[in-house]
């Protein structure tokens, strides 16, 4: 129930929060922008959250949460770092940052850690907001369709090498039985 009241909570005040934001000058890329870093950072917290043992504190998934910092922490990196060393011009002619997309690589980075941390069903919907990310990017013309794709590729490549499944082994006694439970994410 208590998990149900926090997504619950979560969606409406994203939902609040989204409103003045996307009619601010285009769109296309203000949802885009928000989708990127606002709604894709806090699903991935969320999940982390969500798929967690709510009987005690310590039962919470830190590791995921270390995961989920280290991934952000290389895809920043990396993406900064090739920006710094690679001229390209945008689309626009606003800058000579176009090369790779960092809205898409953290859209993708989101995705892909719960993907491979809590399994492809939870991650279809980061897919989809992943992938309109990227095409928001391309209709603004903040970016080509080469810097989305390795965006997507870097954030991608991020999350699937830094984080691991959620794999958990609990083990339980009682007067009358013993037990090993494993629980794997398919």
């Amino acid at each position: 129930m208590l998990r149900f009241l926090f997504v619950g909570v979560l969606g409406i005040t994203i939902s609040l929060c989204a409103a003045p934001y996307a009619w601010a000058g285009d769109v296309i890329a203000k949802i885009g922008d928000f989708i990127s870093f606002k709604i894709l950072p806090v699903y991935s917290f969320g999940t982390t959250i969500y798929n967690s043992d709510w009987d005690t504190w310590y039962d919470y998934d830190w590791n995921g949460l270390k995961q989920l910092i280290v991934v952000n922490m290389v895809k920043s990196t990396v993406v900064d770092g090739i920006k710094e060393n690679v001229f390209e011009m945008r689309p626009n002619g606003s800058g000579g940052d176009s090369f790779p997309s960092g809205h898409t690589a953290n859209a993708f980075a989101q995705a892909a850690f719960i993907h491979r941390r809590y399994g492809i069903k939870q991650a279809i919907v980061p897919y989809v907001l992943a992938t309109f990310v990227g095409f928001s990017r391309v209709e603004s013309r903040m970016h080509y369709t080469h810097d989305v794709l390795a965006g997507a590729t870097i954030g991608f490549l991020s999350a699937w090498i830094f984080a691991d499944e959620k794999k958990s082994v609990v083990v339980s006694a009682d007067t009358n039985s013993f037990g090993l439970r494993f629980n794997f994410v398919f």
